[in-house]
């Protein structure tokens, strides 16, 4: 390992235990922190301590010292670990109001709807993943929310049935129409027909799905309830940025950009 490799690992470790509620809560930052740098494997070292199951324990300030469950084989696990819990990219204090609702589309293995929902102790949840290990990994993160919580094992979209579905990533799987070897069918749902049940509430919504933004927001943005603010990732650079942001802004919501990573962008938008 080249001494550039060496400070970007030692540099990450800090990051992470920089986060640490405390000193019991290092060990666990430490492994999640070496493993977002190479996944482990189902044998060697680092799984003697971690057990096969590869699941590690972290406790970060995002959670206020609550357990948040990673899978250190899985990398889309280990880089939303650091996205949502290290590098807080859904940045909750940009909220002005207390979220009565919180629905989450793109759940993944839960950590944002643990973050909210920690944040909001009052506030009901909703989390939409098609993907099986996704959702029973969510369905663990999010069983401490009792009768308050509820997942769905589906995609949103524009429409409810079935679509064709691409696994990457576990972080990184889309909706597809053209549908190739190691393609799946997963159910969808309109979040148009969700809705009606939003109508009132202060709703905080985010929204992560891999490409299906550009025609499931402008879709569904005229449902939004009054209170209404939102996180949203867009793929496709700034020009995809822009004709989302016309339609966004024209039903009164400011937009801010928060993150940059070349064709993604990450934005938080609230009706004003």
């Amino acid at each position: 390992m080249g001494f550039k490799s060496s400070y970007a690992r030692v540099s990450r470790i800090l990051k992470f235990v920089r986060e640490a509620t405390s000193v019991s809560a290092v060990p666990g930052l430490v492994i999640a922190a070496v493993a977002r740098d190479g996944p482990f494997g189902e044998r060697g070292f680092w799984d003697s301590l971690i057990g096969s199951r590869g699941i590690v324990e972290v406790r970060t300030r995002a959670t206020g010292g609550e357990p948040a469950f990673i899978d250190a084989h899985d990398l889309g696990e280990l880089i939303s670990c650091e996205e949502v819990l290290i590098d807080r990219v859904y940045d909750l204090n940009l909220v002005p109001f207390s979220p009565e609702l919180i629905v989450d589309c793109g759940a993944h293995n839960g950590l944002f709807a643990l973050v909210a929902g920690l944040r909001y102790s009052s506030a009901h949840l909703i989390a939409f993943e098609p993907v099986v290990r996704n959702f029973r990994a969510a369905s663990a993160q999010l069983s401490r929310f009792n009768g308050r919580a509820r997942l769905v094992q589906a995609a949103v979209y524009t429409r409810t049935g079935d679509a064709w579905f691409c696994s990457g990533q576990s972080n990184t799987g889309y909706l597809t129409t053209q549908p190739h070897d190691g393609m799946q069918r997963v159910k969808v749902v309109d979040l148009v027909e969700e809705a009606p049940k939003w109508v009132g509430k202060r709703l905080l919504l985010k929204m992560d799905i891999e490409g299906a933004e550009t025609e499931v927001l402008p879709h569904l943005i005229d449902s939004l309830p009054m209170r209404c603010a939102f996180f949203l990732e867009v793929h496709g650079g700034q020009l995809v940025m822009d004709e989302l942001l016309t339609t966004i802004s024209r039903r009164k919501f400011r937009v801010i950009t928060t993150r940059a990573r070349g064709t993604f962008i990450d934005a938080f938008a609230v009706r004003v």
